[in-house]
Order: C-alpha cells, then sequence, then structure tokens
C-alpha cells in the first residue's frame, strides 16, 4: 500500500511539472490608458501600458517609439509636446503593440514670475515715444521685448495694450506709443522682441497687455504669435527690477529714419541667466 502511495505522488510530480514547463511565455493582451492626446508645447504627460501575459511576464518589457520626434518625444510612457503636428505613439511588448495618436496644438503657456524693465528715453529721437526693454522670465520661459511708450512714461509703462508692429520701414512714423518692436535676426543676431523656452524664435504679432500697476506691483497678460505661428499667452504678477539706462544714451545716436538693426544687440542669454539669478 506504501508504494502505491509513493507511486502515486511521483506521478502526479512528474504531471506538474510537465504541465508547468509547457506554459507558454506570450503577451496576450496590450493596451493603453488612451488612444488620443491633445497637448501644447511643453506640456507632459503619461501612457500607462497595461500587459497581460502568460508564463513570465517580466520577459515582456515595454518599449516605447514615436513617428516624429520634433513633435512629441517619448521615454518610458511620458510624453512632452515639443512642437505643433501630430505623431503616433507606440508601446510594444512580446509580439503586440498598441498605439495613441497625439496633437500638440501651436500653443505655449508662459508663466512668468520675474522681470526688469529698462529705460532708454526717447532713443530714436522721434518727439514721440520713449524706449523701454522689458525682460520676463521663469526657468522655463524668457520674453524679451522692446516697447514704445508715451514720452510721459519714465519709470513706469503705463495701463493699455501695446500691440506688435506688422513691419518696421525704418521710419520715425513707425515708433509710436504702446507698440512693440517685432524680433527679427540681422547679421546673424536676434533683434528686437524674442522669446525664448520651449522654442526660441522672434515675436511677430500680439498684443502685451498691462492690466494693471498698483505699488509698483505689475498685472501683465500676454497673447502673441511667434515666427513659427506658436501662440505665446500666459501672465505676469510681481515687480519689475528698474534700470535708468538714458544716461548712456549719447546726442550722436542715429537719427529715427536710419535703420532700427542699429540698435545695440543686447545679449538675450546673459538676460536671461540675470532674471534667473535674481529669482533664484
Amino acid at each position: 500500500m506504501k508504494k502505491n502511495l509513493k507511486l502515486s505522488s511521483l506521478i502526479t510530480l512528474v504531471a506538474l511539472f510537465y504541465f508547468t514547463s509547457c506554459t507558454k511565455n506570450e503577451v496576450t493582451n496590450l493596451a493603453l490608458s488612451t488612444k488620443s492626446m491633445s497637448f501644447i508645447i511643453g506640456q507632459a504627460d503619461s501612457l500607462i501600458a497595461t500587459v497581460t501575459a502568460s508564463g513570465d511576464i517580466s520577459k515582456f518589457p515595454v518599449s516605447w517609439t514615436t513617428t516624429n520626434k520634433n513633435v512629441v518625444s517619448v521615454t518610458n510612457g511620458k510624453i512632452i509636446g515639443l512642437a505643433g503636428g501630430t505623431a503616433t505613439i507606440t508601446a510594444k511588448s512580446g509580439d503586440l503593440s498598441a498605439s495613441c495618436e497625439v496633437t500638440v496644438n501651436n500653443e505655449i503657456a508662459a508663466v512668468m514670475n520675474v522681470g526688469y524693465l529698462e529705460y532708454y528715453g526717447d532713443y530714436f529721437k522721434t518727439g514721440k515715444s520713449n524706449l523701454f526693454v522689458v525682460g520676463i522670465a521663469s526657468l522655463d520661459d524668457t520674453l524679451y521685448l522692446i516697447i514704445n511708450a508715451p514720452l510721459t512714461a519714465t519709470i513706469s509703462l503705463p495701463v493699455g495694450s501695446y500691440s506688435v508692429l506688422p513691419s518696421l520701414n525704418n521710419e520715425a512714423a513707425d515708433l509710436v506709443p504702446f507698440s512693440v518692436l517685432p524680433g527679427h535676426v540681422y547679421n546673424g543676431s536676434q533683434d528686437n522682441s524674442w522669446y525664448i523656452g520651449r522654442v526660441e524664435s522672434p515675436i511677430v504679432e500680439g498684443n502685451f497687455n498691462i492690466i494693471s500697476v498698483v505699488n509698483g506691483k505689475y498685472t501683465i497678460e500676454l497673447n502673441l504669435i511667434d515666427g513659427y505661428g506658436n501662440t505665446i499667452y500666459g501672465s505676469f504678477q510681481g515687480s519689475l527690477y528698474y534700470y535708468n539706462k538714458s544716461a548712456a544714451v549719447t546726442t550722436s545716436v542715429q537719427s529715427a529714419t536710419k535703420s532700427l538693426s542699429s540698435l545695440p544687440h543686447l545679449n538675450l542669454i546673459e538676460n536671461r541667466k540675470l532674471i534667473n539669478f535674481r529669482a533664484y
């Protein structure tokens, strides 16, 4: 009797080993948390891949790819919108794959928290406007604008909407109060108004709106368009560190009818470092 019991146990063990060893390692299902996503430039989010497998699931790591690395990046399921456009994100595990269609809109949400204001007076001798340089930034974004304000403005910018000029014809008539000089590249350098952050491009359209100035604290809203067609919107609330640069402007400065490109090149990168240094 004991002999038969031992034989039965041995048969059971052999059967268990046989069926276990015959279990096939394979992915039976792969699903993503969503099949479509919409982003703005700089926005980040994550896709979650759920893998169902038979056998040893550790043999089936998930790999990620994007059809357009310039539009969307993906690392272990984390997605970042880089530029306007569309791309397909694909997750693969074993022999199965699943995809998500991603659309990145031409929008940048810039939240600024530190800035400065430089006063240059009637730089181009137009008799109509004073020139200010405004720099506002966060760790990720820097907006740099050259602004024409009324002659009465000397230590702060008045409330109002400052519109980006459609073009510069190098005439005094262009340099009117409540306007912003559009950005461009001159001799390989960045001139006038620029955005540096998720992209780096000239400001060519839109408005810089000063909603209020109370006890030196500005409330500013942005609605600008850069050279790539991206809409840059956002806000700034806080003080602008003030610098009077008018004393450095000599009477030998060229007349306003000469090329505005002769305005001394202002190093945006150094300005950005200066802003971030003050804030952080």
